[in-house]
């Protein structure tokens, strides 16, 4: 039931510890790292030259892509 890397030779409540600590900083590094992301799209996003790039990108490769999708689809294995 217990991991493999679990040492006999020391106590059980060290090594739940030490792994509760080590997942913990992981997560939050984790959830930092996606609220950091999250803020530089709100941003960018929010300024106009997003807007105006995502004008000029988003009406040509929808109808593309779409097709793309269609014949991958349509195609025999």
């Amino acid at each position: 039931m217990l991991p493999q890397f679990f040492d006999s030779r020391v106590s059980y409540i060290g090594q739940v510890s030490v792994m509760t600590a080590v997942y913990s900083i992981f997560v939050f590094a984790v959830m930092s790292g996606c609220r950091w992301l999250a803020t530089m799209a709100e941003v960018f996003f929010c300024s106009a030259h997003a807007a105006r790039l995502l004008r000029r990108a988003g009406t040509t490769p929808s109808p593309a892509s779409a097709l793309l999708i269609i014949a991958g689809m349509l195609r025999p294995d």
